[in-house]
């Protein structure tokens, strides 16, 4: 997978990439920040153009696996919400 910065401001990221055989798939990421109470609250949106049938069809499990893992991601050791 190949990902390149598209955009950078202090309060958003835009990242495209490719992935997939050949490059094909087409992948946008965009990080939001918002300073929230004295901390920074970082939403992150992840967008796949599937390539092929194959990737439309795996596209729902994708979805759900990539999902999971971001809740994973955005909670501490002890379960609770990651603070700077």
């Amino acid at each position: 997978m190949e990902i390149t910065p598209v955009e950078s401001t202090p309060e958003r990221l835009v990242e495209e990439g490719r992935s997939g055989r050949g490059g094909r798939g087409r992948t946008r990421g965009i990080y939001e920040l918002e300073a929230r109470n004295g901390s920074t609250v970082v939403s992150f949106t992840n967008e796949i153009e599937p390539a092929g049938v194959g990737d439309r069809l795996a596209a729902p499990l994708i979805r759900a696996y990539l999902r999971k893992q971001s809740r994973g991601a955005a909670q501490g050791a002890d379960g609770g919400a990651l603070s700077a």
